[in-house]
């Protein structure tokens, strides 16, 4: 296998996610981890990144989460942007790690500074929570919204929540609200679905619409949303009376 097609299948493996990559998928039997190891050590950041990967699944080397750490810094240091993400996701929280939130920060923040959505929702609630930096809700909001305006539906359902409180430093505005619910709505959030049916059904930031409610709240049901499941059984239950 050349080093493309080893780059290629990796990459293969390690983008239809972990548990996939680890059950129903197997790794080619010409697989060279060998070319992999030697062009990350030649330098290449996108291959240290990905050998960092392979570490931390198991493709083609034992599981080696301290290797993948070693890794992923190389690429990072080079300024790879997944690689800043995946080195802060590790010295957060990945189990078997040592806790590190300050350099979690720094290398979240790096990431979130070359405009890595996951990292701007991240960091978002870093300064929201006052975790491994100073409290700040002006930091917050602006993280969320950088990540927001991305397409980040964890983010567009966050500022949906500070327009429609007006906390955070930001003026109460239904109407903006409304917008960035839809947002995450649009792209299957449950939790966003289930506020913009009742949005549509008192009137909030929108024209009182059942139709609208009934859609949006079949939406959130539909994914396994409790609190919606329960509003339509009951009004099932009511219609039937």
């Amino acid at each position: 296998m050349t080093k493309a097609t080893t780059l290629i299948a990796l990459a293969l493996l390690i983008a239809i996610g972990p548990a996939r990559a680890q059950s129903t998928m197997e790794v080619p039997e010409d697989f060279d981890i060998e070319l992999l190891i030697a062009a990350a050590e030649a330098g290449d950041a996108q291959t240290q990144w990905l050998l960092g990967m392979s570490y931390v699944y198991g493709i083609g080397v034992e599981k080696d989460l301290e290797q993948a750490l070693n890794w992923w810094k190389k690429a990072a240091e080079q300024g790879h942007v997944d690689a800043q993400y995946d080195v802060s996701v590790l010295y957060w929280r990945w189990e078997g790690m040592e806790r590190d939130t300050v350099q979690a920060v720094y290398w979240l923040k790096k990431a979130a500074e070359q405009g890595h959505a996951d990292a701007q929702q991240r960091m978002g609630d870093t300064y929201r929570l006052g975790v491994g930096v100073e409290q700040d809700d002006e930091q917050a909001v602006y993280w969320f919204r950088q990540a927001a305006e991305q397409g980040h539906a964890d983010a567009q359902q966050q500022m949906g929540g500070v327009y429609r409180l007006g906390i955070m430093g930001v003026e109460q505005d239904d109407e903006q609200a409304v917008y960035w619910f839809r947002q995450a709505a649009e792209q299957g959030h449950a939790d966003a679905q289930y506020i913009m049916s009742f949005f549509y059904r008192l009137g909030m930031g929108v024209e009182r619409d059942y139709e609208q409610a009934v859609y949006w709240l079949k939406k959130a049901a539909e994914q396994g949303h409790v609190e919606a499941q329960e509003v339509l059984n009951s009004a099932e239950q009511s219609a039937r009376r």
